[in-house]
């Protein structure tokens, strides 16, 4: 049986609507998509919290992933001193974004109580 090589990277996105957001091409997309991004949490805190939590957690892997791209991109042994100093500075950009934004373990606490009124 022949074993077929797994890639790092899928050929269609999951979500082809944050793989529009996301972006690590250049610091300056990087930036923009970030911003995006805080808008979307900003709606995901408006809506369900349920659903704002799984919003927010699929928004901060996202992230993650994008910078997991540009550190994969760093290893690549024919880039340019320019481009390796433009994807560590997405790397940054994206790093930053994700201490700013971060999950609440009040709001895990508050839907497991949630839950528990709800089955009585």
């Amino acid at each position: 049986m022949k074993m077929s090589k797994v890639t790092p990277f899928r050929e269609k996105p999951r979500y082809p609507w944050l793989a529009e957001i996301i972006r690590i091409d250049t610091p300056a997309g990087a930036r923009e998509s970030t911003k995006e991004l805080s808008n979307v949490w900003i709606d995901a805190n408006k809506g369900i919290p349920s659903f704002g939590r799984k919003m927010k957690r699929l928004l901060i892997k996202s992230a993650s992933e994008a910078i997991r791209r540009s550190k994969a991109q760093l290893a690549r042994k024919q880039l340019s001193a320019n481009e390796r100093t433009e994807f560590k500075e997405i790397i940054k950009i994206y790093q930053k974004w994700l201490r700013q934004h971060r999950l609440k373990w009040g709001e895990e606490k508050w839907l497991e109580m949630k839950i528990q009124l709800m089955m009585k």
